[in-house]
């Protein structure tokens, strides 16, 4: 006997290739604010360390809140574009929402990780400067 080949609807083939997309498009949009993020933070420490603050608490509560702020309107900007910025509208919403928020932690953690192993041997193989003692 002959085995029946099952072919896949067009319907089907879209699909496949539409969640294909939305992960693409959703790991790039997490990458994005993952590296904005980082920006966003020397910008943070930058801009905080031209205050004048009398004690180290109050230097980093200003700092916290500016950080807080800067992200809060990265990814509220990430979310809103994601979800408005979709066509066709026949996609599930929450789903979307729910996978865009799950590639972003694990995009997050992935980057802050890299960077917490890497950061140590790139400092240790860094040329120096000489330091002269008088």
């Amino acid at each position: 006997m002959e085995a029946m080949q099952t072919v896949g609807t067009p319907y089907e083939e879209v699909s496949a290739q539409w969640n294909s997309q939305q992960m693409l498009i959703g790991l790039l949009c997490s990458i994005t604010v993952v590296t904005f993020n980082n920006l966003f933070e020397l910008i943070v420490s930058a801009m905080t360390s031209y205050e004048m603050h009398r004690r180290w608490s109050e230097y980093r509560k200003h700092r916290l809140w500016k950080l807080l702020v800067f992200r809060y309107v990265n990814v509220s900007a990430l979310f809103i574009l994601r979800y408005f910025g979709e066509v066709p509208w026949f996609s599930c919403m929450a789903t979307r929402m729910g996978l865009q928020a799950a590639l972003l932690i694990l995009t997050d953690l992935t980057v802050t990780n890299i960077y917490a192993i890497m950061y140590p041997l790139i400092w240790l193989h860094a040329p120096r400067k000489a330091i002269l003692h008088v």
